[in-house]
């Protein structure tokens, strides 16, 4: 009987293992249904763990850069290498991502040594009250009379030189009254042809501009831009002969007080040891090892700052944004799973004209470029006194590409809206490196909080903050720091990575891409 039980017990063991295998082999079967159902599923969100929190720890580490490296700036002749390598060292050191760098050549100022620039006794500070103009050229000059020089012909300019002098220009042309006595239409106002007159005609040594006596919205006077336009070449050769100087407001109005002072010769002494010429620039991207390279999602933003400050907001909050966004995406394991390939990009020489995302889209071939789904662009995504945007998709006048930036834009409208957060379409002004990857038929969108436009009363009912002043007071400023940033601009700048990590996640996760931003 025992010997009879035997076979029993283990028919009997067989068949409960036969039996849990079964049901193992079950539970795993309509699992993996289940979980690739829910993978595939349109829409839906895997969560990308980006904190707002070590966003702000790149910044200040960003503002510590400009200092040290940049005279307060991370502009491409400052600070933009040391932030760079900071990027790049992050990526290499802590994510898993490919990472490489396209270079191109730019022409930018570049300071050989720290202007100079004083009136009567009154002695100013580079960045904050001056700077050299793009294509001023290097000089000295020792207590030269200040003169303003209001145009180029007898009905508008007064000046009357035969010995050197400094110039003073406005930078916004004067009016001309068409009823004087030799007022003609036919002089050159533009700011190059005024410099040029100044210099060709009246015999100037150098030439200050100053700004507007006021700008709408700001609660402080401007900083000094240190951009001119760009001149033909006649005046450009002209204005490369002399020290250019750009003035801030506060320091424009000390120099147009004194300028009209006709009772009193006011001296001006400078120097300038610059010159406009080539630098090599480099944009940085990183990408996912996983996902299909024929269909990318790429995020940007761009890495350099103006000048005049430290660019916490513009872009740096964009930028690292997008380095949480990354670090975020490969901490979690995502990077390793996602369906699209992901792509992440910092531009360089975006405030020179958006030259690193140009030089990169115009560099992709054909198939490189259709491989592109979207793009998010995320630049100043902090402004203290903030409107929640999203851009305005619906708004593009390409039919090639407006329902497919509309879709981007439905991703963001809806993931606010969920929240009860109220949102504002904000339209595509060519301002950001979206610009050139539009321009080739890729579709873009994102979150922006705002640059110098003026904040409306309805706005500030929706948003809190203050009506007609400017969404960024510190936008292109000295102040455009870290400490700045806190209170509204820190409270968006939170809300609006959580709704990119929202994007990411959404993007790199669905099915059909295309069929999504084809609206199917």
């Amino acid at each position: 009987m025992e010997e009879q039980k035997l076979p029993l017990l283990g028919h009997h063991r067989r068949t409960h293992r036969g039996s849990s295998a079964f049901i193992i082999w079950a539970c795993l079967f309509i699992g993996l249904m289940v979980a690739g159902t829910f993978l595939l599923r349109p829409g839906r969100k895997f969560d990308v763990p980006a904190d707002s929190r070590n966003v702000i720890k790149h910044l200040t580490k960003l503002e510590q850069i400009a200092a040290s490296h940049g005279n307060g700036s991370r502009s491409i002749t400052r600070g933009f290498n040391a932030s760079f390598d900071y990027v790049e060292g992050f990526l290499k050191n802590l994510t898993d991502y490919t990472v490489w760098a396209e270079s191109l050549t730019v022409q930018d100022q570049v300071d050989y040594d720290v202007p100079s620039l004083s009136l009567d006794s009154l002695s100013l500070t580079p960045n904050a009250d001056f700077m050299t103009g793009t294509g001023s050229g290097s000089g000295a000059v020792s207590n030269l009379p200040l003169v303003y020089v209001g145009g180029c012909n007898s009905a508008v300019d007064t000046t009357s030189q035969s010995a050197p002098f400094v110039a003073l220009l406005t930078q916004t042309p004067p009016s001309i009254d068409a009823s004087r006595p030799n007022a003609t239409n036919a002089c050159d106002l533009s700011l190059c042809g005024r410099i040029a007159y100044a210099v060709a005609n009246l015999g100037a040594s150098a030439v200050l501009v100053a700004k507007q006596p006021s700008a709408q919205g700001y609660p402080q006077p401007l900083a000094p831009s240190g951009r001119l336009p760009k001149c033909n070449p006649d005046q450009a050769s002209i204005v490369a002969s002399v020290p250019v100087f750009m003035l801030s407001q506060a320091a424009s109005w000390e120099f147009v007080v004194r300028a009209i002072d006709k009772n009193v010769v006011h001296k001006v002494s400078l120097s300038a040891h610059t010159r406009y010429e080539s630098i090599v620039v480099k944009n940085l991207l990183a990408e996912t090892k996983a996902g299909d390279a024929s269909k990318i999602v790429i995020y940007g933003s761009h890495l350099d700052s103006v000048r005049a400050g430290p660019g916490v907001n513009d872009d740096g909050s964009g930028a690292m944004a997008t380095l949480e966004l990354a670090h975020a995406f490969s901490r979690s394991g995502l990077a390793r799973k996602t369906v699209q390939k992901v792509r992440f990009a910092w531009w360089t020489a975006e405030e020179i004209g958006l030259l690193g995302s140009i030089h990169h889209v115009q560099s992709l071939t054909d198939a490189a470029a259709a491989a592109y789904k979207l793009n998010v662009d995320t630049d100043m995504i902090a402004s203290p006194n903030f409107v929640r945007g999203v851009w305005d998709g619906r708004s593009v006048e390409d039919d090639r590409i407006r329902d497919r930036c509309a879709a981007i834009q439905g991703v963001f409208e809806g993931y606010f809206a969920r929240r009860g957060l109220p949102t504002v379409p904000f339209r595509f002004n060519g301002r950001s490196d979206f610009a050139p990857f539009m321009s080739r038929g890729i579709p873009a969108g994102g979150v922006i909080t705002g640059e110098d436009e003026i904040k409306t009363l309805e706005e500030a009912e929706l948003f809190g903050g203050i009506a007609n002043m400017v969404l960024d007071p510190n936008y292109h400023q000295p102040s455009d720091t870290v400490a700045n940033l806190r209170g509204p601009g820190e409270l968006i700048l939170g809300q609006n990575v959580d709704a990119l990590a929202h994007s990411l996640g959404f993007f790199a996760f669905h099915h059909d891409i295309d069929g999504f931003l084809a609206g199917k």
